[in-house]
């Protein structure tokens, strides 16, 4: 492959160092004898070839990749070398180091998977709603992911744990407790190859005793693996529910049941569960048979008229 004349300079640099009596460290971690190894490393950073994971890309991350150039998956080690293998053929060559070193020279970021928690902002005590777990971002295959999640059992139940995908997506075995969940499923087919998208519904329910504020859920840890068994820490992220306990159909949180109220629930009037958007319409269906109708409309007229 023709390599530019930037990657040259780089790479020529890179293995000057390298030669210059390091004991058979890399230039950039003999500077930092505390900097990881990669031989150390057992959950690859959320930006890819961040190999000494200190947040950047940099010589540090070339000069570990240039020394596991000729490691391939059927090496007994190959864990340890995995995170060099930036293309994903199996193997540390010349393309993956020149890669890295394009990386370093532009700046370009790669791209970093993040937690996305959907669910609504706002909820009632004695309410019930429905959270979904999602990744954006993510290119990379996923086999298997191990999730935590918490919340405050104070304020909120969990009732239920579901894939949306039941044949792609499966959740083997889960560890419940007061206040938090740990799960741990693989993917199967299509999903291992396109990582990204929403994958389970949790469901809640806010305690009838709960006292109004935010409610936060956070995911506090999530670990993916790829088919090769490399690990990455994905991070974390939280959804913010606001508790209400005013009256049911009091929209505008004002105390009391006007026209207001009757006008906020009319903006959805039509909406069903099967819209993608019902999870904003679902706090105005007040029967809850699945679609904000006339009968919604005349409960909230009249709760007004009883005042």
């Amino acid at each position: 492959m023709r390599l530019g004349a930037g990657v040259r300079r780089l790479l020529a640099a890179l293995l000057l160092g390298m030669t210059a009596g390091l004991g058979g460290l890399p230039a950039a971690q003999a500077d930092n004898a505390e900097s990881p190894s990669f031989g150390s490393i057992q959950l690859l950073p959320a930006v890819e070839g961040d190999l000494n994971q200190d947040g950047n890309r940099s010589v540090g991350d070339l000069a570990i990749a240039a020394s596991s150039i000729g490691r391939t998956s059927a090496d007994p080690d190959w864990g340890s070398y995995a995170g060099a293998d930036v293309s994903g053929d199996g193997q540390v060559d010349i393309a993956d180091v020149s890669e890295i070193a394009r990386w370093i020279l532009s700046g370009v970021a790669e791209e970093t998977a993040a937690i996305v928690l959907t669910g609504p902002g706002t909820a009632r005590a004695g309410d019930s709603f429905d959270l979904i777990y999602g990744l954006s971002g993510r290119k990379s295959a996923i086999t298997a992911e191990d999730l935590t999640l918490t919340y405050n059992p104070d304020q909120l139940e969990l009732t239920g744990t579901e894939a949306l995908d039941a044949e792609r997506y499966a959740i083997l075995d889960h560890v419940q407790s007061p206040g938090g969940i740990r799960f741990i499923a693989v993917r199967f087919g299509e999903l291992q190859s396109s990582p990204s998208g929403d994958f389970v519904k949790l469901q809640f329910k806010v305690k009838p005793e709960a006292a109004s504020g935010a409610s936060a859920i956070t995911v506090t840890r999530l670990i993916v693996s790829d088919g090769q068994g490399i690990e990455t820490s994905v991070g974390s992220a939280a959804h913010h529910v606001t508790i209400s306990t005013s009256l049911p159909g009091d929209y505008n949180h004002d105390g009391k049941m006007g026209v207001g109220d009757l006008a906020v629930t009319a903006r959805f009037y039509g909406r069903t569960s099967e819209q993608p958007d019902w999870m904003e319409a679902k706090d105005y269906d007040l029967n809850g048979d699945g679609i904000v109708n006339i009968q919604d409309l005349a409960e909230i007229a009249a709760a007004i008229f009883a005042g």
